[in-house]
């Protein structure tokens, strides 16, 4: 229960949340590079 979890996080970019200890920064980055906030 953990990477799958990611997977779908990896998906659906989630609110600034500690995602089972990932932090949504590194997925967001992932997806669409973003400024830093």
């Amino acid at each position: 229960m953990y990477g799958r979890n990611e997977f779908l996080q990896n998906l659906a970019p989630k609110p600034e949340k500690g995602n089972e200890g990932v932090p949504t920064n590194y997925v967001s980055l992932q997806r669409v590079p973003k400024p830093a906030e």
